[in-house]
Order: structure tokens, then C-alpha cells, then sequence
């Protein structure tokens, strides 16, 4: 017999699922219509003492509460108890893609395609409401019932206009799949996450991240090595696959692809 926890009077806890940046991640479940869930816990203390883990959490939970698309994480509710706060989200019962591609290994060109074409999906309502996510990577990629689910906003950042020129990049995050421009702490700009996409299309078709070093000055300069070395012995892929793939890890976001560049590739 399972045990729940109840936190509220509408949803309950089974067992730990996992462990986020925040705290622990629980299975539960609507005890009203049996819907299973997602629940982050995070302790109340925590949240109110660490200013970075509330900006984070706080942002988070402000997007998603805008925001509503099939390859987005759905927030459905923020929980506040005396010693804890609670989000409960949809609950992706095939994990993450980093699991999934360890699982696999790597992935052929059709099936990186296809799920690059979920993300770009996703990101069509993201850039239409001025969203840049400055986390994106296989662990914050979630997988439900074969849907794509784009989710850990906690990074993200909303621009209008030259607003971006007002704010550097953050060293916070994977540094293998940020945008040079992150690591640098140069100023932000609307092409940031393409370089991340651009890291994780790669390795789901390779197996692992085009750079990759423990010394992030040892990555920059890895980073800025051109042409990329695609490894076509590990991977065959097209020459018009490998030509966006370049494209999107320039270091140079002036000469990096485009969303429509994207966009045309990914919707033909």
C-alpha cells in the first residue's frame, strides 16, 4: 500500500523521484481526479534566507504561469505551508534526455531531428513572448509519452528590445552547453540559446558534447577553434545537417543562426 503525505487539501506525495537544484522532486497525485504529478519541495527556511533560490524559484513559477504550450512543462500549482513551498508540475513519465541518452548512447539523424523539432516548438512561444531560457540541456529536456518537454526555468530572462544590452551574460549553468558569450560574460542577446540547442542536437547524435574540458578557459579556446570537427565516422550525417549544426555553434552570434534559420530547417 502506497503512503501519501498529504500537503494540501488537493494534492498528496507518494515516493522521491529525484533531486533538483532546488530540493527533492516527488511523485504525487490529485487525490480529487487521480491525475499524477510532479512535486518540487523546497524548505520555506531556504527559500526565504537564500536571494538566489528565491529569484529563481519566483521566476520560474512567473513564466510558466504565463505561458501554456505541449512542449513546455506545465505548472499547475505553487503549494505555501509553514515549513515548506511545493510546485507541482505535470509528471513526464519517461524522465529526462540526458537518462534517455544514456540509455541510447546516441541517437540517429532522424530521431535528433524529430526531437529538436518538439524543442523548436517550444521555442516559437518562448520568442514570441521575449523569453531566453540560459539553461537549456539534455537534463532540463523532460520526455512525456514521446512529447518533448522544455522545462527548469529558474535562468531564464525576458527581454524587450535592446534590454539585452543591458545585462552581461552569468556564469550559472553547464558550461558545456552555454553560449561562449555566457561563459565570457559578454552581454546576452536572442541568439544565446541557439548555441545550447546547438550542443544538445550535437550530442544526441554523437554521444557526447562538441567541447567539453574541466578548465573553462580551456573550453573558451576550444570553443573558438572553426571549422567544428563533425566526427562522421561516429555519425553519417547529411551535409545540410551538418551545415546547421555550424551554423547554430558559431561562437560569434553574429554569423550564428538565426530562429528563422532554425525554423526553416527544422519545420521542412
Amino acid at each position: 500500500m502506497i503512503n501519501f503525505r498529504m500537503i494540501d487539501e488537493e494534492y498528496g506525495i507518494m515516493e522521491e523521484i529525484g533531486q533538483g537544484q532546488f530540493g527533492k522532486v516527488y511523485k504525487g497525485q490529485n487525490m480529487r481526479n487521480g491525475e499524477i504529478v510532479a512535486i518540487k519541495e523546497v524548505k520555506m527556511e531556504r527559500y526565504m534566507q537564500d536571494s538566489v533560490l528565491k529569484s529563481c524559484i519566483n521566476n520560474e513559477i512567473y513564466v510558466l504561469s504565463q505561458i501554456s504550450h505541449k512542449n513546455i512543462i506545465r505548472l499547475m500549482k505553487e503549494i505555501h505551508t509553514e515549513l515548506y513551498l511545493y510546485i507541482v508540475y505535470e509528471f513526464c513519465n519517461e524522465g529526462n534526455l540526458d537518462d534517455y541518452l544514456g540509455k541510447k548512447k546516441k541517437l540517429s539523424e532522424d530521431e535528433a531531428i524529430e526531437i529538436m523539432k518538439g524543442l523548436l516548438e517550444g521555442f516559437k512561444l518562448l520568442k514570441k513572448h521575449y523569453i531566453i531560457h540560459r539553461d537549456i540541456k539534455p537534463s532540463n529536456i523532460l520526455l512525456k509519452d514521446g512529447t518533448v518537454k522544455i522545462a527548469d526555468f529558474g535562468l531564464c530572462r525576458t527581454y524587450l528590445g535592446k534590454e539585452l544590452e543591458k545585462e552581461k551574460g552569468t556564469l550559472i549553468g553547464t558550461p558545456i552547453y552555454m553560449a561562449p558569450e555566457l561563459i565570457t560574460g559578454q552581454p546576452l542577446n536572442e541568439k544565446t540559446d541557439i548555441y545550447s540547442l546547438g550542443a544538445v542536437f550535437y550530442e544526441l547524435m554523437f554521444g557526447h558534447c562538441p567541447y567539453e574540458d574541466s578548465s573553462l578557459i580551456e573550453l573558451v579556446e576550444k570553443q573558438k577553434k572553426w571549422p567544428l570537427v563533425i566526427p562522421l565516422e561516429e555519425n553519417p550525417i547529411k551535409e545540410k545537417t551538418q551545415a546547421i549544426l555550424r551554423k547554430m555553434l558559431s561562437i560569434n552570434p553574429d554569423f550564428r543562426a538565426s530562429w528563422n534559420d532554425l525554423f526553416d530547417f527544422f519545420d521542412n
